[in-house]
C-alpha cells in the first residue's frame, strides 16, 4: 500500500525549506554589505515560485548588484541551484530601503515608434 503524506506536513516542509533558503541568502548578502544590520530577505510565495525580496541600505545597493549586475546574477545562480536541488523556483527582487513599496515592480515604459 503506498504511503501518503498529509498536505499540512508537505506545506510545513516547504515553508521550512523556503525559510532556510532565505536565511542562506541573507547570510551571503550580509557578508557583502557595509551595513549588515539593514539587510533583510522577505520571501513572498506564489503558487508558482517564491520571490525573495532582498532589501539593503542605499549605500549597499551597488555592492549587492555589482558591476554590470554580476553580483546579482551570481546570487540568482546560487538561488537557482538551491531551488533546483529542492524542487522549487526562486526569483530575486533586490532593492534599497529608501525605495517606496510601489516601486517594487516598476512599470516598463511603452515602446516608442521612430
Amino acid at each position: 500500500m503506498p504511503h501518503s503524506v498529509e498536505p499540512s506536513v508537505v506545506e510545513g516542509q516547504q515553508e521550512t525549506m523556503i525559510a532556510s533558503s532565505a536565511a542562506t541568502l541573507l547570510d551571503i548578502v550580509r557578508a557583502l554589505v557595509e551595513e549588515p544590520q539593514r539587510a533583510t530577505v522577505e520571501p513572498v510565495t506564489t503558487p508558482r515560485e517564491t520571490v525573495l525580496v532582498v532589501t539593503v541600505g542605499p549605500r549597499d545597493l551597488g555592492k549587492v548588484i555589482g558591476k554590470q549586475g554580476r553580483t546579482a546574477d551570481s546570487l540568482r545562480a546560487v538561488m537557482h541551484a538551491i531551488g533546483t536541488k529542492r524542487g522549487h523556483r526562486f526569483q530575486l527582487d533586490i532593492r534599497s530601503t529608501d525605495q517606496h513599496p510601489k516601486d517594487r515592480f516598476p512599470a516598463r515604459p511603452a515602446a516608442t515608434m521612430l
